[in-house]
């Protein structure tokens, strides 16, 4: 088994799969499949559409501002995205979202310095701003290799793309105790229905402005 964690190991494992028919290859965040080539993506449109619903709650600008990944070395990563978080704060946001790795870290920080909302991704980030943060996206990436090399233990393993989400227990969000009692049950109220299967968040991958 070959394991390639994040989505630009798609591809190479197609190409190396090819040569290697008897070796499974098992690929992270990718849209790649094939008879030895299986990817497992975790299903994070499902805890950023929470993560919606809470930072539309306790917004009192009805501004809210996301930050994506910027490439390079971590700590230029870091002080671009304190920048970008800074310029959205004084365009009036006063949630801040992020999902940018290293450079999230800036934005938290942005975020403290100018004591407005914030949200974790990847693990529990309260510890980054335990007065400001509102809830943190957590992804269970052992969950996913575990459901991964099981396919491959129990000889079920199938060249596919599966996808994993709440009812998985591959991704979950972590409600912070700086939510109020009302905001806390509504978002819990579609956490339960996502897990339950009756509320289907799209995937959707257009990019936009």
């Amino acid at each position: 088994v070959v394991i390639g964690h994040g989505y630009e190991f798609g591809d190479p494992a197609l190409e190396v799969a090819e040569t290697y028919p008897a070796t499974k290859f098992i690929c992270t965040e990718s849209d790649a499949s094939s008879d030895n080539v299986a990817s497992y993506v975790m299903a994070c449109e499902q805890t950023a559409y929470v993560e919606g619903i809470i930072a539309a709650s306790m917004t009192k600008s009805d501004k809210l501002g996301a930050i994506g990944p910027i490439h390079g070395d971590s700590l230029v990563k870091i002080v671009n995205g304190y920048e970008a978080a800074k310029a959205m704060i004084e365009n009036g946001v006063d949630v801040i979202k992020h999902c940018a790795n290293a450079c999230g870290n800036g934005a938290i920080a942005a975020a403290v310095d100018a004591d407005i909302w914030c949200q974790g991704d990847s693990y529990d980030q309260s510890s980054l701003a335990p007065e400001n943060i509102l809830d943190s996206a957590i992804y269970n990436l052992d969950v996913v290799i575990d459901k991964a090399i099981e396919s491959v233990v129990d000889d079920s393993f199938e060249g596919d793309v599966y996808n994993l989400g709440m009812a998985d227990g591959a991704v979950e969000v972590l409600l912070s105790d700086n939510l109020t009692d009302e905001v806390k049950a509504t978002a819990q109220d579609a956490i339960d229905k996502i897990v339950s299967g009756e509320l289907e968040v799209e995937r959707d991958y257009t990019l936009r402005d």
